[in-house]
């Protein structure tokens, strides 16, 4: 706290009227009988407001006495407090809409990542399902190759076996007609020339 009584106290019963800042005031006597000295606060809550005190305070025998002091303000000073204001809304709003984008941006990251882990895992188990299929497909052609092979196989094997029936069936019809044609011929006095 800034002080402007630098003298010891004098005893006196009246208030005597003084220039402060400029403005002629009034300095009330405190409960002591003196002069109160007039100090600034540099408080949180009052920083830069005035006020008057005992004199005595920093003697260590202070009354208690206490008043703020609160003269009205000049032209300028209420510009300037109008455009500290001013700036001081600005700052706010401009922290509230920070803070709101902020905070939207990190919904907005927690969602893209949330949608990004699942898409991973939608990848991962298309992959998957996509690996069982091409798994199951390729089994399953091989298999069909199997038994077209095999087919294929049984089938000549068949081709074979009926080819065989037929020459053997063919064959058995010739030397069953053969004596018959050559009786026949014998009877009609025809003979039949014999191979070479």
């Amino acid at each position: 706290m800034a002080s402007q009584c630098n003298s010891p106290p004098s005893p006196s019963t009246a208030s005597s009227a003084t220039s402060i800042g400029g403005d002629s005031t009034k300095i009330p006597i405190c409960y002591c009988g003196v002069e109160s000295c007039l100090k600034t606060a540099y408080t949180e809550a009052n920083f830069g407001r005035r006020f008057f005190s005992c004199v005595n305070h920093k003697f260590g025998r202070s009354c208690g006495f206490f008043m703020w002091f609160d003269p009205p303000m000049c032209i300028h000073g209420r510009r300037v407090l109008s455009r500290i204001r001013e700036r001081h809304e600005r700052t706010r709003v401009e922290i509230e809409i920070e803070s709101h984008l902020k905070t939207k941006e990190d919904e907005y990251a927690k969602r893209i990542a949330r949608m990004e882990e699942e898409y991973g895992k939608r990848t991962a188990r298309m992959e998957e399902e996509y690996a069982k299929c091409s798994a199951m497909i390729e089994h399953n052609m091989a298999r069909l190759r199997l038994e077209l092979v095999s087919t294929k196989y049984s089938h000549n094997d068949e081709k074979k076996f009926y080819r065989r029936m037929l020459t053997f069936s063919w064959v058995l019809i010739v030397l069953l007609l053969l004596p018959s044609m050559y009786v026949t011929k014998k009877e009609v006095g025809v003979s039949l020339p014999l191979a070479p």
